[in-house]
């Protein structure tokens, strides 16, 4: 529930002050150039930070009769007031090596000077101000509780920086830019926020308050400026300005100001008069105004420049990421007053209203009237027959963030008519609490007393097609209707020649090799990827992991030939020659790290399938430790020549095997191998480490068992952020 908030209030401020960020981002950038173009201009003394003011003052008292103030502006620039030859105030920028005029004080560029104010105040002075300030507090919420869903999501603060899986381009990148531009962010939003305050003056202002008796100053002994020990002692660099007495009286003084504070300096004899320490609100002051501006940095003003593109990319990405939540909701073609079957979605990022939204069209396909929406925004229907709920959930067995209403909002305003209802679950098994919201939401309708179950809870595991297909055949068989739902492929079917096929007959457990080759040269694939196949006369696609042997660019698949099994039977009777026509099913969350130190690998029977595929594109020789397990030892025969070839080239590091019909070795199950060795659990849960799990169900549950038992003992976490980061990957069947 306190995720959903933080998730809640981070979409909420950026979504109110998104029009405001993009303009003052754009802007930003356009500023960022203004530092940068006064470090290169003429006017700006690299030189400064190696003068002492005494030098300065030596020269200059030569050259002009009087001097009023010298002064450094904001970009850095010496400016200096004096009394010409003619009697008249002048001033202009001065050379603080010679005392030489450099030019004429000059405006700002119009086009700086027009970015700033849209920048400072959107052209609407005070009430401008006062949007820019709130805007500017938001953007430092909106980072915060940014920096809260990334820890949630990476497991700890300690592996904010680690390795992320991709699965979708405009969450990946946002979430990866947020991690390196995060500290910018919040120093722009916090010293914007500073200047804000200060401005209407919640903050004070700097301000001196010298005290001291005027009566006791004296002029003698007389010195020559250039010999005061305090002008001998300051770099011309940290002086804010230096005001020149007015008179040739000893009660008439030097005010030198630097950046912490401010001294009276005694006209004759150069001795400190008094001296005022500004207070740290003052210093906090001059240091949010250089942070925000970038003043005297070129190489802060281009990190300034880049936090700006990234504020733009964040309002781009974001408004991708909401855009896609949203963009599956179907435009109802009837009304609720009209409809018999009510379908509510459940879901946190979008992905459940796919299998919703094909539903409702293949029910409008058949002739029914269907009302679709989101759990949140249920409302009881008079003529509801049949109430349908397509729910995700959210951590660790939380409603989704747009089913967190529905239960509240159904008792307060029940179905008061009888009907029937059905659950379909979404979530991943490996997960503790999988499809825990689902089977609340079953058990809350149990317990409605005119409700009744048409179809058992169904759940759908890492939203797979053909559990969804075998759901929908079923339901339909149970409400006598005849319906055909498709989901969306992903890639069109493409040509597989097959190279070789091994004889299943020749293994113990009838496993095979099929190799094939893409007939589309420029077809993409990973190992981890999915490969749909449809055998002849048949409805439904059998998936299969594959591996891509990087040296000859080929597809492997690993099979094992069932008695039954219709495209097990149909892959074991292809030759050398034949065409295999199938789809790619891309498979991101399974695809190896693109950089890792270490992986440990973890398998058993044709689970090994896709490891040798990584295994293969190992040629940097990074340490990989392989686990797999089978029967007997005739059961590695069919993998072991490239097994063999691996460790040769030093591609696997490690290889351990365990054979459950051989009671004189050492493990039976490859979970057996893990039991002991918990170093290795450790060090592949590390940054930059990744585990993976690919073979059968029950082994897969076992081993993540181990996993979670492990972590939860040495660390007291869960291990969802784990599989969430990344660090651990399961494919299972």
């Amino acid at each position: 529930m306190i995720l959903t908030v933080w998730r809640y209030s981070h979409l909420f401020l950026a979504l109110v002050s998104s029009i405001f960020l993009l303009i003052a981002a754009i802007t930003g950038i356009i500023l960022s150039f203004s530092p940068i173009n006064n470090k290169l201009s003429s006017n700006y003394q690299p030189n400064a930070s190696s003068i002492y003011l005494d030098t300065f003052l030596d020269v200059s008292s030569k050259k002009y009769p009087e001097i009023i103030e010298l002064k450094k502006d904001k970009n850095g620039f010496f400016q200096l007031s004096v009394i010409n030859d003619t009697g008249d105030l002048e001033t202009f920028y001065v050379d603080i090596s010679s005392g030489d005029k450099l030019g004429p004080i000059q405006k700002e560029s119009k086009w700086f000077s027009f970015s700033r104010d849209i920048h400072r105040s959107l052209l609407l002075k005070k009430t401008g101000r006062i949007i820019i300030g709130i805007v500017s507090f938001f953007l430092f919420l909106i980072a915060i509780s940014g920096c809260v869903l990334i820890t949630k999501r990476q497991l700890s603060i300690k592996r904010f920086y680690s390795k992320v899986v991709f699965d979708d381009f405009y969450r990946f990148w946002h979430l990866m830019v947020a991690r390196y531009s995060l500290l910018f962010v919040v120093v722009i939003a916090l010293t914007g926020t500073y200047l804000s305050l200060e401005r209407f003056e919640f903050i004070p202002s700097k301000a001196s308050k010298h005290d001291f008796d005027s009566a006791v100053l004296t002029d003698i002994p007389k010195l020559e400026w250039k010999n005061f020990p305090v002008f001998k002692a300051i770099i011309i660099d940290d002086i804010e300005s230096l005001q020149f007495p007015f008179s040739p009286f000893a009660e008439d003084y030097f005010t030198l100001t630097l950046g912490d504070e401010e001294l009276l300096v005694n006209q004759f004899n150069g001795e400190i008069i008094s001296k005022f320490n500004f207070s740290q609100i003052s210093k906090l002051s001059s240091l949010s105004y250089s942070l925000h501006t970038g003043r005297g940095s070129i190489l802060w003003s281009i990190i300034l420049c880049f936090t700006c593109f990234c504020v733009l990319f964040f309002i781009y990405t974001g408004f991708n990421i909401y855009w896609n939540r949203i963009k599956t909701k179907r435009a109802n073609k009837f009304s609720t007053q009209n409809s018999e079957i009510l379908i509510l979605v459940g879901t946190e990022n979008g992905s459940t209203n796919r299998f919703a939204g094909q539903f409702y069209d293949a029910l409008i396909g058949s002739g029914k009237s269907v009302f679709i929406d989101k759990m949140n925004n249920y409302k009881p229907m008079e003529g509801l027959s049949h109430l349908l709920i397509f729910t995700s959930t959210y951590g660790n067995g939380d409603a989704p963030s747009s089913a967190v209403r529905f239960f509240k909002k159904f008792k307060k305003n029940p179905i008061q008519s009888p009907f029937l209802f059905s659950v379909v679950g979404f979530g991943s098994s490996f997960y503790p609490e999988f499809c825990k919201y689902a089977f609340d939401v079953q058990k809350f309708l149990d317990s409605v007393s005119n409700a009744n179950c048409s179809h058992p809870i169904h759940l759908i595991d890492n939203q797979s097609e053909q559990q969804y297909k075998n759901w929908l055949n079923s339901w339909s068989f149970k409400n006598n209707l005849l319906i055909n739902s498709s989901i969306k492929e992903c890639n069109d079917n493409s040509n597989f020649l097959v190279e070789n096929c091994s004889n299943p007959s020749k293994h113990p457990e009838n496993h095979f090799l099929l190799y094939l080759n893409p007939e589309q040269k420029e077809l993409k694939f990973s190992s981890g990827d999915l490969l749909a196949i449809k055998p002849p006369n048949s409805t439904f696609e059998r998936m299969y992991s594959v591996a891509k042997m990087v040296e000859s660019n080929t597809l492997l698949l690993a099979v094992k030939k069932q008695a039954e099994g219709i495209c097990s039977n149909y892959l074991s009777s292809l030759k050398s020659g034949d065409i295999l026509n199938s789809r790619i099913i891309e498979n991101t969350k399974f695809h190896a790290p693109r950089e890792f130190e270490k992986l440990l690998l973890i398998s058993n029977g044709t689970g090994i399938a896709p490891f040798l595929g990584i295994i293969s594109a190992n040629t940097k020789n990074k340490p990989i430790t392989l686990l797999w397990g089978g029967r007997s030892e005739a059961s590695l025969s069919l993998y072991k020549p490239m097994v063999d070839s691996f460790l040769e080239q030093k591609r696997i590091a490690s290889f351990q095997i365990a054979l459950s019909n051989n009671d004189n070795y050492p493990a039976n199950h490859v979970q057996d191998l893990l039991t002991n060795e918990n170093h290795l659990i450790q060090s592949h849960l590390e940054s930059d480490s990744a585990i993976m799990i690919c073979g059968a169900k029950k082994m897969g549950e076992d081993v993540v068992k181990i996993i979670t038992d492990f972590i939860e003992k040495s660390s007291g976490k869960s291990i969802d952020g784990y599989i969430d980061s990344g660090t651990l990957k399961i494919d299972t069947y």
